[in-house]
């Protein structure tokens, strides 16, 4: 009789998810995923469903996921692992034992110390966030509607993030009310928007914002209070919203147990060039590695694919290239229907963008579900959701 290896992956996103579907239905191996809880959550559409459209686009249950698959799924936190008895503490008291272990904890929302922060602002790190968000946008759509002067929304923050939610407000407006007026600051500690993306790309994305959205870059954020944001060297902005989108990091764990793992300036783990940390068998994946692209889908699929393929190697007795980042593909929404994107090395926008970003998306959820799961989640993305009730 064989011996069954047992794999375990804490972590329910991207990473994790895809390196247990390449690990399914092995005959000499069993596959246990834990994760608090019972449905993944698409970040990349948290801002469509704060907008008003279908969050049956953002959660996929597990149960759909790991349908057809001999994949054991756990509703539980892990909070603490012992490497040289290669086992993991859960919330619930349960002690788990693994042979092989990837850690995909996934991120934290990071205020960076700002007084007032945490406060006074809402974010958009889980569909619960998104959803609180919506309420607030509804509200303050519905109250702005009978007055002379537009509503302030201030976005603080130019990633991504920032300029997706930014960029579809005034939508959602019209959505409401009938009327899109508001007043939309997207506020950049950097001398520009999406640093971490090309300086041309991130140019047209701030020409497509258009007059929908005002951006103030170099405007270093010092402390938030209930209606003002205020700003280094700078006159303080009134708001009537304020949305946080600047910040994240790795997940707190690693830097709690500094005797365990050995952590970058960003609090991510130093892996090898196999993923693999300096115990045996411990695998670290997704936002929380300190990898090239990481914080993003793309590397974080690339890395539980990688470790999919290494991990059958090791069991095969066979050797596999060392991991290696690519670039991902660009495509940040401008409004409710446009992107700007990267396409066969170029750069498009308006609706051709958008086609890019729907079929990234789409790309996306079918590496980590089956795609008549994750196409008919997607197609969900398409339609406008309920606008609940403000009393509600």
């Amino acid at each position: 009789m064989s011996v069954i290896h047992k794999h375990v992956i804490v972590g329910g996103g991207f990473g994790g998810l895809r390196a247990a579907r390449l690990l399914a239905n092995r005959d000499d191996m069993s596959v246990l995923v834990i994760n608090p809880q019972l449905n993944f959550e698409y970040h990349g559409s948290l801002y469509r469903s704060a907008n008003g459209y279908s969050p049956l686009e953002t959660v996929i249950p597990y149960r759909e996921i790991f349908r057809d698959t001999n994949i054991e799924y756990l509703q539980d936190f892990m909070i603490d692992l012992d490497p040289a008895t290669k086992h993991i503490k859960l919330l619930s008291g349960k002690v788990i034992y693994y042979d092989s272990l990837t850690l995909a904890l996934g991120y934290e929302p990071e205020y960076f110390g700002i007084p007032g922060m945490r406060e006074f602002s809402k974010t958009l790190y889980s569909l619960a966030d998104a959803l609180e968000l919506r309420k607030a946008l509804t509200v303050l759509a519905t109250k702005g509607f009978h007055k002379a002067a537009p509503a302030r929304v201030i976005v603080a923050g130019g990633g991504p993030t920032g300029v997706e939610v930014a960029a579809t407000i005034s939508h959602f407006f019209e959505l409401i009310t009938g009327d899109s007026r508001v007043n939309v600051i997207l506020v950049e500690g950097q001398s520009r928007l999406l640093g971490s993306l090309p300086e041309d790309f991130a140019l047209r994305v701030k020409d497509c914002l258009g007059n929908k959205v005002k951006v103030l870059c170099g405007k270093k954020v010092i402390r938030a209070s209930k209606e003002s944001l205020y700003i280094a060297d700078s006159a303080a902005l009134s708001f009537d919203l304020l949305i946080w989108t600047a910040g994240s990091s790795a997940n707190s764990y690693f830097r709690q147990r500094s005797d365990l793992f050995e952590v970058d300036h960003k609090g991510r783990v130093l892996v090898d060039h196999n993923l693999l940390t300096t115990h045996d068998s411990v695998y670290v994946i997704g936002d929380s590695a300190s990898t090239e692209y990481s914080g993003t889908a793309h590397a974080a699929i690339e890395m539980g694919t990688f470790v999919a393929s290494h991990l059958q190697a090791v069991l095969e007795s066979r050797s596999v290239p060392c991991f290696k980042a690519t670039q991902p593909s660009y495509a940040v929404p401008t409004g409710h229907d446009t992107a700007v994107a990267i396409q066969d090395g170029m750069i498009v926008s308006d609706s051709k963008g958008w086609v890019s970003r729907r079929q990234l998306d789409l790309s996306a959820l079918s590496l980590i579900a089956g795609e008549d799961v994750a196409y008919a989640h997607w197609q969900k993305g398409e339609n406008i959701a309920t606008i609940y009730d403000q009393n509600k």
